[in-house]
């Protein structure tokens, strides 16, 4: 009933068990009473609010009442879904305009107000593996060591744990903790990068002028930094990236400037060199291309359900 609803949208509930034919949703009425109907949807509970805890209190949730249906729906999918051997986090908007503590605003995606979904999604299909629903701040009282991008990519990429699947992001989940983190669950890692992170290397945090198609990289164990020049060289400054290399742990730690001065370094240079195009494109198919694609997913179903 609740999904025809969804399909069939009147302006109130009762119009579905209205007298008037043009209101009247038979499909509907016939099942059972209005006063029926609304006596079960009082009553019908997920969660036992006994074990909810006080507002304020370390531990409390806003979706309470709805964590277990979360649960269950991103286990299931987890369990019967097999995804492709690259996936991608990111935040994507339901778009939402009534009153709730939950809706937040976003300027800059397609959908501007409305609830924020993390998610981890299969680039190759924009299928949503694992997901959970922003409540907003943390709690003053969290030790967390994570910072929240951190804490988001790790909670997500449990379900594809030892796997070795590589896993991108875009520059608010990036970190070098967070790739040493997907390397001891036997992950791999890719994503573009602020220049104020910490434990990177100099090369990032300068601005170099480079010319388009140039690029510099600093390699340590095996986490690799690759800054390059965009297309756009006025108006867009270097791009900055890090990621896992498998084979980095087998490399000395260089750092390099253009592929011009890599004569000495032949092989080690090629290596980076087609490191630094994976990462280019990357960048541009799944860290930028991924979320929108999602997005688009998920605004086409609005669309065609709601």
């Amino acid at each position: 009933m609740l999904i025809l609803m969804g399909v069939h949208q009147l302006p109130q509930l009762g119009n579905y068990w209205s007298s008037d034919p043009i209101l009247r949703v038979t499909a509907i009425s016939s099942v059972m009473t209005k006063l029926r109907y609304k006596k079960i949807v009082e009553n019908l509970h997920c969660n036992d609010n006994s074990t909810c805890v006080k507002k304020g209190k370390p531990g409390y949730d806003k979706l309470h009442k709805i964590r277990p249906v979360i649960r269950a729906i991103s286990n299931k999918i987890c369990k019967v879904y097999k995804p492709s051997s690259v996936s991608a986090v990111d935040e994507l908007m339901v778009a939402f305009k009534g009153r709730s503590t939950l809706k937040q605003y976003m300027p800059m995606k397609p959908v501007k107000r409305g609830y924020k979904v993390w998610c981890l999604a299969d680039t190759s299909t924009g299928f949503i593996i694992n997901f959970d629903i922003y409540t907003g701040k943390r709690d003053t009282n969290d030790t967390s060591k994570f910072t929240l991008g951190e804490e988001v990519a790790l909670t997500l990429t449990k379900a594809i744990d030892g796997s070795k699947r590589l896993v991108a992001f875009d520059n608010y989940f990036t970190t070098v903790r967070i790739m040493e983190e997907l390397q001891s669950h036997g992950l791999y890692g890719i994503g573009t990068v602020r220049p104020n992170r910490k434990d990177l290397p100099d090369m990032l945090k300068k601005n170099s002028k480079l010319s388009r198609g140039e690029f510099e990289f600093a390699v340590r164990s095996c986490i690799a930094a690759v800054k390059w020049q965009d297309y756009i060289e006025v108006l867009k400054p270097a791009m900055r990236s890090i990621s896992i290399m498998p084979e980095a742990a087998q490399l000395p730690s260089v750092n390099h400037l253009t592929k011009n001065k890599a004569n000495d370094l032949k092989n080690f240079t090629s290596y980076i060199e087609n490191e630094s195009e994976a990462v280019k494109e990357f960048y541009s198919k799944v860290v930028r291309g991924n979320a929108n694609y999602t997005e688009d997913k998920v605004l086409y179903y609005e669309e065609t359900f709601h």
